[in-house]
């Protein structure tokens, strides 16, 4: 009966170890890579160092909307935006690899969102 218990411990502890080596790679994969007081703060395509410009968009009532113009090599252009209620820094990854492919890439913002 020992040896029995003694396997379903060693079985709980590799478990155990499985658990927490996972939540060690999500937060590494998609926890915030910001401490401190900046933690909150949105991602821009300067923290990427990213080449780009700020793009100045306003809707027919006068709201201004974040958007940033990401220049590329090639003859083609992708727009990018969020899902529902999404910023734009939610996208920056997105845009910053189709910029590398040679994209021309725009990242917009909702309005009611950070920076808009």
């Amino acid at each position: 009966m020992t040896a029995r218990r003694a396997g379903a411990a060693a079985v709980a502890g590799l478990v155990g170890a499985w658990a927490i080596g996972c939540a060690a790679m999500y937060e590494r994969a998609f926890g915030s890579r910001r401490r401190g007081p900046d933690a909150e703060r949105s991602w821009t395509p300067e923290d990427l160092d990213l080449v780009h410009e700020k793009l100045p968009v306003r809707t027919a009532d006068g709201v201004d909307l974040l958007a940033w113009h990401l220049p590329g090599t090639r003859e083609a252009a992708v727009i990018v935006c969020p899902g529902h209620r999404g910023r734009a820094a939610d996208v920056l990854g997105v845009s910053a690899a189709l910029q590398r492919a040679g994209f021309s890439v725009t990242a917009m913002g909702w309005r009611g969102t950070a920076g808009s």
